[in-house]
């Protein structure tokens, strides 16, 4: 008589870690806790759990590198505040493992800020619309800078960001600005003179513009415009595949 196909499938154990790390994620759902609320200490919890601190302490730090909790000498744990920061981390791993391509982060971009823009033309607040308007002129100040003009990007990015009204897509563009920074950089080193710097900031101006009237159309053609643009510096600046 054949055994069932369940019965055939191998039996796996699980690292104590792994378990405590799922029960304490269990904790925090089950009892709503908000960031800043404690959960127990390592003591308590090897206590409660019947395993030595280490093995707790290998749980906490998995938890912690993960963003979902925060630890610091002397006080309980505490749940963590959602940031950008495990999620870039995620972007980071892949580009350095080549999983994912500088390419393929900009098309991800693409999708998720074309649809960002398009939020905060529709959302911000007078005073958002004014900030991304100044914010474009510091991209025309700081033009021929490298630095400061890719830093000045970024932050033309992050107020779009804050300005969608959406706490997820402004997790989300904010995790990849270590990499748009990165990318910012790259590709305007591809630039060979001033009026390619005019070109990239009147692009900013004209979003900028877009939003600060509203129009949700006009800022999805500029942001479409922007990252077409971009893709084409990013193109002068890959390696041609061997004929």
């Amino acid at each position: 008589m054949s055994s069932p196909a369940i019965f055939t499938k191998p039996i796996r154990q699980i690292k104590a870690s792994d378990q405590i790390q799922q029960h304490i994620r269990d904790h925090i759902l089950e009892n709503n806790l908000r960031p800043g609320d404690t959960i127990p200490s390592e003591v308590e919890l090897a206590s409660i759990f019947g395993v030595g601190r280490p093995t707790v302490r290998e749980a906490m730090n998995a938890l912690a590198g993960s963003g979902l909790v925060q630890i610091s000498s002397g006080r309980k744990p505490r749940v963590s505040v959602v940031n950008a920061a495990a999620i870039g981390r995620i972007f980071e791993h892949g580009l350095a493992i080549q999983q994912l391509s500088a390419l393929e982060v900009l098309e991800y971009r693409r999708i998720i800020e074309t649809g960002c823009a398009k939020l905060a033309a529709e959302r911000a607040t007078p005073e958002q619309r004014l900030e991304l308007v100044k914010l474009a002129d510091n991209l025309k100040d700081a033009e021929g800078d490298l630095k400061a003009y890719s830093e000045a990007d970024i932050d033309f990015h992050n107020s779009l960001a804050n300005a969608a009204m959406n706490p997820l897509v402004r997790l989300t563009v904010q995790a990849v600005a270590g990499l748009a920074l990165e990318s910012s950089r790259t590709g305007l080193r591809a630039l060979t003179n001033a009026s390619e710097y005019s070109d990239i900031s009147r692009i900013h101006m004209d979003i900028a513009k877009a939003i600060q009237s509203g129009d949700v159309e006009a800022t999805g053609q500029a942001m479409e415009v922007h990252f077409d643009s971009a893709l084409c510096r990013l193109k002068k600046l890959s390696p041609k595949p061997d004929a």
